[in-house]
């Protein structure tokens, strides 16, 4: 049974499913068919989830004009917020973020 949590994400991971993984989890609750499209469009290469500084990563979505994909803002702070609360709850096993490397950069 498909669960949308890191550890069942490291566990596909080692079935050298990842990919599954990936899609299940952005067609379902990640709620972002277009992205997974996407991702289908070209051969990639993904990495089991693991842990990395924040400070590594670079925001390419969200409301702001200087994003490269723009969310309205409506909808996008309903997202964060949805995240922050079960976050808060300390005992949710948040999906893995879905990043790419682009020239060193996340």
């Amino acid at each position: 049974m498909f669960e949308p949590t890191t550890t069942s994400a490291i566990e596909h991971s080692g079935q050298n499913k990842l990919e599954d993984w990936i899609h299940l989890f952005l067609c379902g609750e990640g709620n972002n068919k277009q992205f997974s499209d996407g991702l289908k469009l070209e051969r990639r290469q993904y990495i089991a989830p693991h842990k990395m500084g924040f400070d590594l990563f670079t925001r390419c979505c969200g409301p702001e004009p200087d994003m490269k994909w723009q969310i309205p803002e409506e909808p996008f702070q309903r997202r964060v917020n949805k995240i922050a609360k079960r976050f808060e709850t300390g005992d949710w096993d948040m999906p893995p973020l879905i990043v790419y490397d682009l020239d060193g950069k996340f």
